[in-house]
């Protein structure tokens, strides 16, 4: 089995819902609509001529975020991004972060040598974990009182998620 029906075998086993979309540069690519309730996109690409996939999600930051930011002063703005990227290094995934802080993209690969279903799904949870972590430093520091993510829980439902 190749590793695209693989993982989507795996989504239906979980009756998580995936989808396809057309990516040239990647031999197939996957996207997850709404994964863990929490109302995000992941992508899950496998690179053309590559033996990695790559999990990514792109956080689009709110206009209270973005306007929080742009009333700092330099030093200030480089504080900020210096502290997401010490919390995103300790979860151990690839970031990147726009300047004007309009955008923070989250990655992990997965090597298809070693994947196996727990290894794909670890690395899954630390996309979903540091986009949690990033939302809740930026809604901390631009928007107090602001609920940064929604209510959710797995303890009903038997999930390999977290």
């Amino acid at each position: 089995m190749d590793s695209k029906e693989e993982i989507k075998g795996w989504f239906t086993l979980d009756h998580i819902e995936t989808s396809e979309v057309k990516n040239d540069l990647a031999d197939f690519q996957l996207v997850l609509k709404n994964i863990f309730g929490l109302g995000f996109a992941i992508n899950i690409a496998k690179p053309k001529d590559n033996s990695i996939l790559q999990i990514v999600m792109k956080l689009e930051s709110p206009k209270v975020i973005q306007d929080g930011f742009a009333s700092l002063t330099g030093a200030e703005k480089l504080q900020h991004v210096e502290e997401l990227k010490m919390e995103l290094l300790k979860l151990d995934v690839d970031y990147e972060i726009s300047t004007n802080l309009d955008s923070v993209t989250i990655a992990d690969v997965v090597y298809l040598e070693d994947m196996t279903r727990t290894i794909f799904m670890d690395a899954l949870r630390s996309v979903r974990n540091a986009a949690l972590v990033t939302i809740s430093i930026l809604s901390r520091k631009f928007n107090p009182g602001y609920e940064s993510t929604p209510p959710h829980t797995h303890l009903d439902v038997s999930s390999p998620y977290g």
